[in-house]
């Protein structure tokens, strides 16, 4: 069977910026190692690179923390000794994925790049309008692939805040969760249909924002603690961190208005809906946790931005961005792990959704 092609609109075209790269992929992150790779490089001697770290092959880092093979100029030597070939699997598509469903596949790039996040901030689509199935063009075998389109198309929608839309989305899928997985599709046009209502009721939902900015804050020192521990971003987590342990302790962070990236954030949770929301043979219980773990890191996004102050500029809001997405950009079994750890169950109630989007 023939298998559809669905791609990001700048799947094609992207280009790496390589030397002109503001936060260089090659450094403070996991760069595996795939079989092959390893196997060239042990018979080149170059075995000493590769290390084994929660139980997978990656590159040892240097004391900077960055490829051993990465060069002052910010190249990679062995591109530049002997060709693309000789580089990780991970390092050739970064920061591009590719998901093999039964009937498509679909190419995406992901905001663990800078240049990445830079075309989200102008971009008008993320993904072209006719290749999303929303209307629904398919039948409920592809509720999945529909479901996660409508979320792309419900985030863009401009009629409603960010955070809104975001809202909207989890009370529907927890709906959805809780009728079972027959008929997705017409009982998601059936909520549809009702949405004015919704959007009516979620509107006497007091959410007070010192809880908001509360929550937000444990949450920002939880997930950045085993980074900070380890060195890693420390250039970008300590003076934040350094606010967050301040309002931690009873201090007032200024709420920053954030409206003039209104548009970077649809099309950033556009690209993570379609780049991360759905995998392959997942179903609706994945699916919403990993909306979940993408409204996490909205709500981390904000609040680091917040953090930052007022006058933080462009360059400092599009690393902050890569940083998350780095610090973020764990599997479905980790993240499935860190909920169950870290709540008291794994899928959340909507009013907690509700308290880290806030008004």
């Amino acid at each position: 069977m023939k298998k559809d092609i669905i791609k990001m609109m700048n799947y094609d075209t992207f280009r790496c910026s390589a030397d002109r790269c503001s936060f260089t992929c090659c450094q403070q992150w996991k760069i595996s190692v795939d079989e092959e790779t390893e196997k060239r490089w042990c018979a080149k001697g170059m075995a000493k690179a590769v290390t084994i770290r929660d139980g997978g092959r990656v590159i040892a880092l240097n004391e900077q923390g960055q490829c051993p093979y990465l060069n002052e100029e910010k190249l990679c030597r062995l591109v530049i000794e002997h060709g693309d070939e000789m580089i990780p699997k991970t390092c050739q598509i970064f920061p591009r994925q590719v998901h093999e469903f039964s009937n498509r596949t679909e190419y995406a790039l992901v905001a663990c790049c800078p240049d990445v996040v830079d075309w989200l901030a102008k971009t008008e689509q993320v993904v072209k309008k006719e290749d999303l199935a929303w209307p629904p063009q398919a039948d409920e075998k592809d509720a999945g692939r529909i479901l996660r389109d409508w979320m792309i198309c419900q985030v863009k929608d401009t009629r409603y805040t960010v955070e809104e839309n975001l809202k909207i989305i989890f009370f529907i899928l927890l709906e959805l969760y809780r009728g079972g997985e027959k008929h997705l599709v017409k009982r998601l046009q059936s909520c549809i249909r009702e949405l004015s209502q919704l959007v009516e009721a979620m509107a006497d939902v007091a959410v007070d924002e010192e809880d908001t900015t509360w929550e937000r804050n444990e949450l920002f020192l939880d997930v950045t603690e085993n980074y900070w521990k380890q060195g890693i971003y420390r250039e970008q987590l300590e003076p934040l961190r350094e606010v967050a342990d301040a309002v931690a302790d009873g201090a007032v962070v200024d709420i920053v208005d954030l409206s003039q990236y209104d548009s970077l954030f649809r099309n950033y949770l556009a690209c993570e809906f379609f780049a991360n929301a759905l995998l392959p043979d997942s179903g609706l219980r994945e699916l919403i946790v990993m909306v979940q773990w993408i409204i996490m890191e909205y709500a981390l996004i904000c609040h680091g931005l917040c953090l930052q102050g007022k006058d933080t500029i462009w360059e400092a809001v599009r690393e902050w961005i890569v940083v998350l997405a780095r610090m973020t950009g764990y599997d479905l079994d980790d993240i499935e792990e860190y909920f169950e750890n870290s709540f008291e169950s794994v899928i959340w109630e909507w009013g907690y959704a509700a308290l880290l989007l806030g008004k």
